[in-house]
């Protein structure tokens, strides 16, 4: 099971902001599943899955994105980051 997060980045950074994504992920170790994106007027819409609900909420926090198919409430996600949650 992986968890898809989605986030969309604006047309004038993104090389810079494709560039931090990648090395965010590069310095916790991560290796996506599946690195998906979506051209949409001027913006680009990512999805990238991950394998563990802490690490999607942590890139969804850091990157302005959202976990996709999980009920996005304050308490659920800072317990996932902080390592309160029964998610691995």
């Amino acid at each position: 099971m992986t968890f898809p997060v989605r986030v969309v980045l604006d047309g004038d950074d993104l090389t810079i902001r494709t560039a931090h994504i990648r090395e965010w992920l590069n310095n916790r170790g991560l290796d996506p599943g599946a690195f998906q994106y979506r051209l949409a007027g001027d913006r680009v819409e990512l999805r990238i899955d991950l394998i563990t609900l802490k690490d999607a909420a942590n890139f969804a926090e850091a990157f302005g994105g959202i976990v996709l198919g999980i009920r996005p409430t304050a308490a659920t996600v800072h317990a996932v980051i902080n390592g309160r949650s029964g998610a691995a």
